[in-house]
């Protein structure tokens, strides 16, 4: 969900930045507002008609020129803190009405720009008044700075160009800076980073996305917006990961820490396909017996498993004998003296295997042997694969004993089929 800034679409979250990110101006005029300077300031000789020209001009623009030439003729003025307070008041005025309303974004830049280049120096502890406390101070000067890059990140961000998208990114960072855990921020940076379309760098992206939802109090999303970003996150999240599995992960790490720590990451399902595949490759090497009793037993748990059952299992030999001879089980339950019940997979059983004869004797529970026999049917749920007319031929590493009176002929088996 990238959000759009411009036009009647511009979306919710834009009216969010504003009153997170700015203070109206007249709160900005009194935050800021300045005393008669200690110690009887004097004008320096011309410096007395500059200084009421400046105060009678009504244009802004001009204004901020007027003050900035006054800086350069008389920058040791006695009433150089007087004339910071005077730019901030004047620049900030539009910058901060722009950050609020989202209105006149473009127009309040160059105000904007200069602000945030010359914050350190306008905001000095030379320039605080007497009747401003160091705190009042320093929150002025914050709310000054959050304005200022809030309007120049909602310029660059609504020109929806590659340029644009940087300068944008860089402000949002920078907010981020000054405002670490400001969900609406976070969402922002992610939502640009996304926007690039540069699968190296959606894990960055969703990292800030979760951490704008994630924000509590006043720094969180507006609960009918946040319900949404949740949702544009986990489908994100699910579109590149492949699965939502690692998604609480995300969340307790974005919240953990301002930016992605050294060595995040997140899987794309490209890597976790490759990954599984190798894992998939390598266990069959390691294990061949259950890497094809998971690929019949898959196979017969789907859609057209009976079809499956009936054109390549049914009455097939198996294991095949061509790469392995035995499935290796243990005894779960002597069901009867003809059935043994085994694990292979699944310690409830999963193989049911039916002898010609009567066992001679009982065996334990958890006996480990190997089998092998021709599939007679199956059952879906629990899945239970079931082989018939065995004999001591068939199994290996039971005791002989339990066949000696076998004596009943042992059908043909069909040749295994090809799965």
């Amino acid at each position: 969900m990238v959000i759009d800034m411009s036009g009647r679409q511009r979306n919710v979250f834009d009216r969010l930045s504003i009153k997170i990110a700015a203070v109206t101006a007249a709160g900005l005029v009194a935050a800021v507002a300045w005393a008669q300077a200690p110690a009887a300031p004097q004008y320096k000789p011309g410096e007395s008609d500059l200084v009421q020209a400046i105060q009678k001009e009504t244009d802004p623009v001009k204004k901020v020129q007027e003050l900035k030439d006054w800086a350069q003729k008389f920058p040791d003025s006695d009433f150089k803190g007087m004339r910071a307070i005077m730019i901030i008041q004047t620049e900030g005025a539009p910058v901060m009405k722009a950050a609020q309303t989202g209105q006149g974004v473009d127009q309040a830049v160059p105000q904007a720009k200069d602000l945030a280049d010359n914050i350190d120096g306008y905001f000095s502890d030379q320039n605080r008044q007497p009747t401003t406390t160091p705190e009042q101070w320093a929150s002025a000067k914050k709310s000054i700075e959050l304005g200022a890059h809030t309007v120049l990140a909602l310029s660059a961000f609504n020109k929806k160009t590659a340029d644009g998208d940087a300068a944008a990114e860089a402000e949002y960072k920078k907010l981020l800076e000054i405002a670490p855990t400001n969900g609406f921020y976070a969402y922002q940076l992610g939502s640009l980073i996304l926007r690039e379309k540069k699968v190296e760098r959606i894990p960055e992206g969703l990292f800030f996305i979760a951490r704008g939802v994630g924000a509590t109090g006043t720094d969180a999303l507006p609960a009918a917006t946040k319900s949404a970003a949740e949702t544009y996150l986990s489908k994100a999240y699910e579109g590149y990961h492949g699965g939502t599995d690692g998604l609480d992960d995300l969340k307790k790490t974005a919240m953990a820490s301002a930016a992605p720590p050294a060595g995040f990451t997140i899987k794309s399902v490209t890597q976790v396909a490759s990954e599984q595949n190798a894992a998939a490759e390598k266990f069959a090497q390691e294990h061949p017996d259950l890497a094809l009793w998971h690929q019949v037993r898959d196979a017969l748990a789907g859609a057209d498993g009976q079809s499956y059952f009936d054109s390549s299992v049914k009455d097939a030999g198996l294991p095949p004998g061509d790469t392995f001879k035995f499935f290796t089980a243990k005894l779960v339950e002597q069901k009867s003296p003809t059935e043994l019940l085994v694990n292979v997979d699944s310690e409830k059983g999963d193989a049911l295997l039916t002898f010609l004869d009567p066992l001679k004797g009982t065996i334990d529970p958890g006996t480990e042997f190997k089998f092998k026999g021709s599939v007679d049917s199956f059952s879906k749920d629990p899945y239970v694969l079931k082989f018939k007319d065995m004999d001591k031929d068939d199994v290996d590493g039971l005791p002989a004993a339990l066949f000696e009176a076998a004596k009943t002929p042992k059908p043909k088996r069909a040749p295994a089929k090809k799965k």
